[in-house]
């Protein structure tokens, strides 16, 4: 191979053969030759791994495969030509991921193969999972968040149900549904706040006249919650005032 083997095809095709072991370093020796200020060439590997002419290495996004019509099996090497021939030059959706490492996932304690290396999950704190693994502990990891946060609210519920994100269909952690004596309460995570939904509750509770002191986001039967403190304090509060008002009736 020469010297620029990483953007040659020769040189990919046999990173390539060697699987995700060959993939790492051809993504190191691009990175090296961009620093150096070199041109390099745009490849794609296995309809996934995007090296680019920046030296970055991009994954495609799930939806990415429905545009290239290379027929069942596309090759595992293409550069942007070939791309551009078969696919019209419509641009893939693609995102910042990498090529999974040689260490395991942190949570199962096993590793990538060419079989399953589209199941990579990288966090930039806590490094690369399984996405399978990731999700579970997510789900894991706010289940014991919010049943702490319940029992320090004092709440009492014959069931608790997990239900789909409510602020991000994509996000594998999940909101839940409390079953209280006064009715359902939702609690859940968005971006910044927590969300208490209380809508299907058997007597009106007015958040806006029972939150009116706190500047946060608030309706009929809807308040948020900046932080753990408060999310606990208003869970207090509105059964508090729902066990009043049930005691008036």
């Amino acid at each position: 191979m020469t010297d620029r083997w990483y953007d040659t095809r020769e040189g990919i095709v046999a990173c390539e053969q060697r699987g995700l072991a060959g993939l790492r370093d051809l993504s190191k020796a691009r990175r090296e030759a961009y620093n150096r200020s070199e041109n390099l060439a745009w490849w794609c590997v296995w309809a996934h791994y995007v090296f680019d002419r920046c030296g970055n290495t991009l994954v495609t996004n799930e939806n990415a495969p429905d545009y290239y019509t290379f027929g069942a099996t596309p090759p595992a090497v293409f550069d942007r030509e070939e791309h551009q021939a078969v696919d019209k030059g419509r641009p893939w959706s693609m995102s910042a991921g990498g090529i999974p490492p040689a260490e395991v996932c942190p949570h199962c304690f096993e590793g990538w193969t060419r079989s399953n290396h589209k199941d990579h999950f990288w966090d930039c704190n806590k490094g690369s999972f399984h996405q399978s693994c990731w999700d579970m502990k997510c789900v894991a990891g706010e289940i014991d968040f919010f049943t702490t946060v319940f029992e320090e609210a004092g709440l009492t519920y014959s069931e608790l149900r997990l239900l789909p994100n409510g602020y991000s269909r994509r996000s594998p952690s999940p909101w839940f549904l409390l079953m209280t004596d006064h009715g359902p309460i939702k609690v859940g995570a968005r971006k910044r706040v927590f969300e208490i939904n209380w809508s299907h509750f058997e007597i009106a509770v007015d958040g806006t006249e029972l939150f009116k002191d706190e500047e946060v986001t608030q309706a009929q039967s809807l308040v948020h919650a900046w932080g753990r403190e408060k999310l606990i304090e208003y869970l207090r509060t509105l059964m508090a005032r729902a066990g009043s008002a049930a005691v008036g009736e």
